[in-house]
């Protein structure tokens, strides 16, 4: 069963139920729980644990029934190792449903409120379907300027390409 599919299944389940928000909710506190409690994990994909042993387990989560018997599945069928995946193409999934494009901003020092208000303001009108999120990081590898993506595509305006640029024009 590949990810995707199980992933998109889900996601189909959860839409159909109208309960987008809550599942989204419990997947991220799951996934940060996980991040914080590498050993669950390594339990959940032991072959010394029966299957009923790890569904004990599950049940003992506090999260949605939905969510449970998603995790239930990936135990049964071994996939809870790639839980962050599986989260990936989770939030993929949520950002086409809810129409956001999520933009990474790389900065060579910290932005101000005003300075993040005023390129959200340059970004929204390029995105007229999709409401724009930015998720603004500081990369100390830059020299100035900034570096901006979204899916995977990349414009650098950064103080090092400009540089490399008019070195290789000299």
């Amino acid at each position: 069963m590949s990810i995707e599919r199980i992933t998109k299944a889900f996601f189909d389940l959860v839409k159909e139920d109208d309960k987008i928000d809550i599942i989204s909710d419990q997947f991220d506190d799951f996934r940060h729980q996980m991040e914080q409690n590498q050993d669950w994990m390594k339990l959940m994909d032991s072959p010394m644990l029966t299957l009923k042993e790890k569904i004990d387990m599950i049940d003992q989560l506090r999260y949605d029934v939905r969510f449970l018997s998603f995790l239930k599945v990936l135990s049964e069928h071994h996939m809870m190792h790639d839980i962050q995946k599986i989260y990936a193409e989770w939030s993929n999934l949520i950002r086409v449903f809810q129409k956001i494009a999520y933009i990474r901003v790389y900065t060579a020092k910290k932005i101000s409120k005003e300075q993040e208000e005023a390129l959200l303001k340059v970004l929204q009108p390029r995105f007229s379907d999709k409401k724009v999120k930015l998720r603004v990081s500081v990369d100390e590898s830059l020299i100035g300027g900034m570096v901006t993506v979204y899916k995977g595509q990349s414009l650098d305006q950064s103080t090092l390409r400009e540089l490399e640029e008019l070195f290789t024009t000299i």
